[in-house]
């Protein structure tokens, strides 16, 4: 199957690097975009982390003296 030229709209061969009419370049900038949003994942997914720790220690203390109040009655 062919490959359309997102520039000029032509046909070319579907290994094509560049256009054969135009010249653009047909090869997508799929790489970059995937070690981007990797990264962006890895960081929103240690942010969640993270924040969900530091919840863990500020409710653990409070937490705790309750349930040791309830269980004292």
């Amino acid at each position: 199957m062919d490959m359309k030229c997102l520039k000029c709209g032509k046909e070319n061969k579907k290994n094509a690097v560049y256009c054969k009419f135009c010249g653009e370049n047909l090869q997508t900038a799929e790489q970059p975009l995937t070690v981007a949003f990797m990264l962006k994942s890895l960081f929103v997914i240690y942010s969640l982390i993270f924040t969900a720790y530091m919840l863990y220690l500020a409710f653990e203390k409070p937490v705790q003296a309750f349930v040791n109040s309830i269980a004292t009655k």
